[in-house]
């Protein structure tokens, strides 16, 4: 039987050209899929977004990762009211400019993975 080569490994990236404000804890858990990585660096102003965990979980399918990166003058808040979940975000560590922030409730439910140059907020 032959050997099919799998195919590369996709990462969808959402870049945003255009400040923006955007509360994904708002939006309709059905509108907002499939997507690991979300760029503000090239906004051209000072972008905000708020999220929790189940933004993360649906954004992210089976990863349940994200990484955001920006610029100084961005803003990302993360909120620990979920649909249903509890638990906390903390700081997990920083690395190669990337802060990285947990969700946990005894063990690790997602990952955020955010430009050091954004201001974040757990709440």
């Amino acid at each position: 039987m032959p050997h099919q080569a799998e195919a590369p490994l996709q990462i969808p990236i959402r870049r945003f050209d255009s400040a923006l404000s955007i509360d994904f804890r708002a939006l309709s858990d059905l509108k907002v899929q499939n997507i690991e990585k979300i760029d503000l660096s090239s906004d051209g102003g000072n972008s905000s977004l708020d999220l929790n965990l189940t933004d993360v979980l649906n954004f992210s399918g089976l990863t349940n990762q994200l990484t955001i990166e920006g610029a100084s003058g961005d803003t990302v808040d993360l909120h620990a009211s979920s649909n249903g979940a509890t638990g906390s975000w903390s700081l997990a560590g920083n690395a190669a400019g990337f802060d990285t922030f947990e969700f946990s409730n005894g063990s690790v439910l997602a990952t955020v993975i955010i430009d050091e140059n954004i201001t974040t907020s757990v709440f």
